[in-house]
């Protein structure tokens, strides 16, 4: 009796498995694409002009790049209106980083990727691209950036509404 239920505690555990596997391949498609896709859009800062977040252009994306040094962020504070693209490179002198994104808990910042955590290094993935999400909160992100010059160097995100537009929930 006890080897019966061990085969079927077995079986159901393998069942989960394709499920979880299937899940992990549908995200990797899916940051291929948003690569694939980020790739064809010119790189723009995304810092505030006269105290205002400007809206880039539909074959634009909002860069950050993590470098070295006391200020790695660069921009330290960027604005993004939501819908637009965000890409997070790496400077090429630097090992690794992992940014975290505090604020909102809801995990939707950015479409398709409940991830608050961004993890890069140059040869795997010297960047990491994705959109802002339409339920985005219209807030402030603090991130901390975590690098192998030093823990948790802040930076900052804030998610603009364009005027007239309802909050999405």
């Amino acid at each position: 009796m006890k080897l019966h239920g061990m085969a079927v505690v077995m079986w159901l555990a393998m069942g989960c498995a394709p499920e979880q596997a299937a899940s992990q391949e549908a995200l990797a498609a899916q940051a291929q694409a948003q690569e694939l896709e980020c790739s064809k859009l010119r790189e723009v800062s995304c810092t505030l002009v006269d105290g205002l977040c400007p809206k880039v252009a539909p074959d634009e994306v909002c860069t950050i790049t993590i470098g070295l040094g006391a200020e790695p962020v660069t921009p330290a504070f960027s604005c993004i209106h939501r819908r637009q693209w965000l890409k997070l490179r790496l400077d090429e002198h630097v090992s690794h980083a992992i940014i975290h994104f505090d604020g909102d808990p809801s995990g939707r910042l950015f479409e398709g990727d409940p991830s608050d955590t961004v993890k890069l290094d140059p040869w795997y993935r010297p960047s990491w691209c994705g959109k802002v999400s339409a339920k985005a909160r219209w807030m402030d992100y603090p991130f901390r950036v975590s690098t192998g010059t030093g823990e948790g160097q802040p930076g900052e995100l804030e998610v603009v509404r364009d005027p007239g537009e309802p909050e999405e929930e």
